[in-house]
């Protein structure tokens, strides 16, 4: 089995994507930036912004097709089937 979690608090799954190709799993989205009530300001922020993209490949024998992401208290987590080689 071949698991990838990213924390992605706060984004929701409409602002997620996961694309499966026979040999890479491919996670992007963005993260949109909050607003102020008026009159009030921001004392610190640590929350980066904007797009993200990460691609990671996948092992030898990997059954892309069934592929499970799931998101969850802000937890992404994408669960990929791997078939052992047998000879």
């Amino acid at each position: 089995m071949f698991i990838v979690r990213l924390d992605l608090p706060g984004i929701s799954a409409d602002d997620v994507a996961v694309d499966v190709s026979e040999d890479a799993v491919v996670i992007s989205g963005k993260r949109c930036t909050e607003s102020c009530p008026s009159g009030d300001s921001w004392q610190a922020d640590e929350r980066r912004l904007g797009r993200f993209f990460r691609r990671l490949l996948l092992p030898d024998g990997a059954a892309s097709a069934q592929t499970r992401p799931t998101l969850a208290d802000g937890v992404l987590e994408v669960t990929v089937p791997v078939i052992p080689y047998r000879s």
